[in-house]
């Protein structure tokens, strides 16, 4: 009866009218720099927009920043990056940086065990960050379909995969899901460390990975259709690029829920800039679901 009082006490006084002044804060630079095995850096430089902004499509890239100085480099290299736009077919303009191989180098991409540093000028302000590209310390060993048992939804399928992982604490990794003609779309909660697997084989479920700027129902997103072409994008990450999406990803979850726990986002961009700096070695597994 204690705790049925509680609750009840609880519920009532979240009735309360309570009045939130909305203060528009001052944009903030966000980054987002990727460095891969075998690709060029990209970097997406924009400011922030207001939690209530009300924004239109063809506004979208007024909040990207075309005039930045950006800057990778390796060792005793350092890479000057040009702004390169394009416009989706919805008609968005976005804009990013990357490096122009139509001008003189030097030029490098991204390689396994090397360490990168990045440097973004913008709005007045310099921002640095420092990434790793791990070694691989993850394999996947197979992949295969079950049934999902889902009475109303008899085509749909489970994927299982099975990964090893080599000895030593301090693996993590960011999967992705391609599934038919879709882009790769990151897991839902789609970083993870070997805390739980170190040194062994394990078998998991995989889920599908999801577009989270669009609707998409939470009791099926997961699961894949009978004849479903995948190809999973499993990807090591260093600590600061599996902390900055794990935060991300709990906030994520969290939205709406009056009981959850607030946490801060953890970026690696010094300077005063959202955001972050990862580098990604990249692991391809593809397979087709049986019909």
């Amino acid at each position: 009866m204690v705790i049925v009082a509680f609750l009840a006490i609880l519920f009532l006084s979240c009735e309360k009218n309570i009045h939130i002044e909305n203060r528009p804060a001052d944009p903030v630079v966000v980054i987002e720099g990727i460095v891969e095995v075998g690709e060029y850096p990209v970097v997406i430089v924009s400011r922030s927009m207001g939690i209530f902004t009300s924004i239109r499509p063809e506004e979208v890239s007024e909040y990207f920043i075309k005039d930045a100085e950006v800057e990778v480099s390796r060792g005793n290299q350092t890479m000057r990056l040009k702004t390169f736009s394009s416009v989706t077919p919805y008609g968005l303009e976005y804009t990013w940086y990357t490096a122009d191989t139509t001008q003189p180098g030097p030029f490098f991409k991204g390689e396994a065990g090397k360490a990168y540093q990045l440097k973004v000028v913008a709005d007045g302000k310099e921002f640095t960050a420092t990434t790793t590209i791990p070694e691989r310390g993850i394999d996947i060993l197979g992949a295969s379909a079950e049934p999902a048992n889902l009475e109303d939804y008899p085509e749909k399928m489970r994927l299982m995969v099975t990964i090893t992982d080599k000895p030593g604490y301090g693996n993590y990794h960011r999967y992705f899901t391609k599934v038919n003609d879709e882009p790769f779309y990151p897991g839902l909660y789609s970083s993870g460390s070997d805390q739980l697997t170190d040194g062994v084989t394990v078998t998991f479920r995989l889920d599908r990975g999801v577009d989270k700027s669009s609707d998409f129902d939470p009791d099926l997103y997961a699961y894949y259709d009978k004849g479903d072409s995948v190809v999973i994008k499993f990807s090591e990450i260093d600590y600061d690029t599996y902390e900055f999406w794990r935060t991300v990803e709990f906030n994520y979850a969290s939205i709406g829920n009056p009981f959850s726990t607030p946490i801060k986002v953890k970026g690696n961009i010094k300077g005063g800039a959202l955001g972050y700096f990862g580098g990604y070695n990249p692991l391809y597994y593809s397979l087709r679901i049986p019909q």
